[in-house]
Formats: C-alpha cells, structure tokens, sequence
C-alpha cells in the first residue's frame, strides 16, 4: 500500500510539473487521436465497474483512480514535452540505467542471493515471472536498440551484444514462459522487418523460432513434473467457467470469481492466465472483447507507423513484447502495477508521436509532390 502511495505521489507531481512547463510555455492541450482512444476505453472500464457493481471494492476503485492519474498525467506530459522528446528522453535515460542493471543481476545470479527455492532466478523481485518480465520488457528492448544505434563500432557492437546475450541468459534462467514467448515475437520481428536479412534466412528463423517454442515444453519445466502449458491450464479453465456463467457482460474489473482449482490452487484475483480471458471474463463478449481487439489495433496501428523509424525500433519491440507477454499475464488492467504504467505511459506517448512524425512527413513531402506535378503538367503544355 505505501508503495501504491508512491507511485499515485509521483503521477500527481508529474501532472503538476507538466502543467507549470504548459503554462510556463503557452502550449496549448491538445488531445490526439490515441489519447482520446484511451480515454473512452477508461470511461468505458469505470462506467461497467460502477453499473456492473459485483466486484465494488476499495482497492478496485483505487485502481479506477490509478487510470484516470496516469490518463491525465500522460496527457500533460505530452503537451508540455513533446511526445518525441519525451519517448527519446527515457530512451537515454533507460540506456543509462540497464547496463549497471544487467550487471548488477549476473552478481545476483552468481552470488546465489537471486535463485528461488524452486532454483529459479528471481533477482530483484520475488517471482521468476516478475523478473522474467523486467527482462524482456525493459531491458530487451533498450539493448537491442543500442545494438543497432552503435553496431558501426567494433567495440561498442560487442559489448552492447554481451548486454543483449546476457539478458537473454537471464530470462532463460527465470523459466518464465511469458518473457520467452515476449523474447521470441521480438527477433522475429527484427529478423522480418530488417533489410540487411534476405528471405531465405526470414524463413529459417521463423522456422527455427517455431521449432525452438516447441522445444520450450522441454526447458521450461515448472514446480517438479509440469510442463509450460499444465502450470496455465488451470487459470484458463477457470476463466471459461466463468465466462459460461456470465458471458455477455461479465462479473466486473478485477472481480474476485473462480479463483480456486480443487481448492488446492488459489489465484489472486489480477492472476487469471490470460488478458483476452480476463477482459472477456470481466466485461463480458459485448464489451471486454471489442476493447481488447481495440487495443490491439492502437498498438499495431502505431508499429504500422513507426515501421520506418529505426530511432523508435524500441517502442515497436516493447509493445510487440507486451502484447504477447499477456497472452500468459494479466497486468494490463492493474493500473497500479509498473508493468501497466509503462505500458499505457508508452501506448500514449507512441500514439501521439507516431501521429505527429506522419503529419510532419505529409507537410514535407506532399506540397513537393504537388509542385513536381505541376512542373511536369507545364512541361507537356
């Protein structure tokens, strides 16, 4: 709960400082197309929480007020800054701080201080899965940029490659299936979307990446004799049997419902396997399923548009990774979790630059395409 107090502080200074710098600067606030998306969809989560009223509880609405903080504070943020500015700002800040990170987990690793009981590596956090995430989310990433940014560079391209192999050993030690399935989407989009790899070798990787994910059945063994998919299918059988009871408009954000197999396994209620299962199971097939198919289509709306930004191949892996790690986490709608504020923080911020990088583009090259135009008209008079 202190923690929770912390982050709801820091997002009220943060709305705060960017509206000083709004007014310091006279800029006006001007809503884009993504944040308005949110917005609606946030409108959207609070309006069924209330009417719905099965899961009404302080700490659910807690979380309402998590996501209209962060909404605000994103919206602000990106008026006052600039969301250009502000996405290459925490690059730099973020290349700063994952080299003393990544180096700081191996001493974990090595020391021992970082394995769980099961032997799992946990590092920082208490959970393989948690850590697993931080890796493949916040680190990844960043490294794989800078490993593009400096490859020019012998000796910046190896040693921003030791950071890159390094993470990936890490994740591989946490056995959390989410940061792998994360990891694998990242490479083979880089492997498909970059230039320098001919088609032959696309189809190799993809390949290999399809025939390496069938081997994680045998690597990421969990708790004794389960395999990837039996510590999973738990959560997911609970979720279809809470959808079956209430499929149309569902029980209610973060509703605390089939939460126990066999009485032997009790989930938490944000742990539910699943983020299309849990918007289906909360929100119900009218509502929960439309919202998750829209934020899926902001995301691949915004990779669509950075596709040609090489300075921006961070935010398309990141929200590539986040995509595909909720296929087997529920964090989205915890507002209140780092992985939820970074993920929102980034959808705003990329939503609103990838908006104003297309506006630039159409004003720098479409009047010149209308003068060649012009030109030639006149040359065939």
């Amino acid at each position: 709960m202190e923690l929770d107090a912390i982050k709801l502080l820091a997002l009220g200074l943060g709305s705060i400082g960017s509206l000083l710098v709004l007014l310091i600067r006279k800029r006006p606030l001007i809503l884009h197309w993504s944040t308005i998306s949110v917005l609606m969809g946030l409108l959207l989560i609070a309006s069924h929480y209330f009417v719905v009223g099965y899961s009404l509880s302080e700490a659910n609405t807690d979380t309402i007020i998590f996501a209209a903080a962060l909404w605000l504070t994103a919206c602000l943020g990106i008026a006052a800054f600039g969301p250009q500015e502000a996405l290459q700002t925490v690059f730099k800040a973020l290349s700063i701080i994952i080299v003393p990170a990544v180096i700081y987990l191996l001493y974990l690793q090595v020391d021992g201080a970082g394995i769980s009981g099961y032997g799992y590596f946990v590092g920082i956090s208490d959970n393989p899965n948690i850590m697993g995430a931080y890796l493949a989310l916040f680190i990844f990433p960043i490294a794989i940029q800078n490993l593009f940014n400096r490859s020019h560079h012998w000796l910046w391209l190896f040693f921003d490659s030791v950071v890159v192999i390094s993470t990936l050993y890490l994740v591989y030690l946490t056995g959390a299936r989410g940061a792998a399935l994360a990891i694998a989407v990242s490479l083979a989009y880089i492997s498909l979307a970059s230039r320098a790899i001919g088609p032959a070798v696309k189809v190799a990787f993809v390949v290999a990446m399809l025939i390496g994910g069938l081997a994680l059945q045998g690597f990421f063994q969990k708790y004794e004799s389960m395999s990837l998919v039996d510590t999973r299918q738990y959560l997911f059988i609970l979720r279809l049997e809470a959808i079956a009871e209430r499929p149309w408009f569902g029980w209610g954000l973060a509703a605390d419902v089939n939460n126990s197999f066999n009485g032997n396994n009790i989930f938490p209620p944000q742990e539910k396997g699943n983020t299309l299962l849990q918007f289906i199971e909360e929100f119900g097939f009218v509502v929960g399923g439309p919202m998750f198919l829209a934020i899926v289509a902001l995301c691949f709306t915004i990779v669509r548009n950075f596709r040609n930004r090489h300075d921006m191949a961070w935010v398309v892996v990141f929200l590539l990774a986040a995509l595909s790690h909720s296929m087997v986490e529920t964090w989205m709608l915890n507002f209140r979790s780092f992985f939820a504020i970074a993920f929102w923080f980034l959808l705003l911020f990329a939503g609103a630059s990838s908006v104003r990088y297309n506006e630039a583009q159409d004003v720098r090259f479409k009047p010149r395409g209308r003068q060649l135009a012009m030109e030639q008209l006149g040359s065939l008079r």
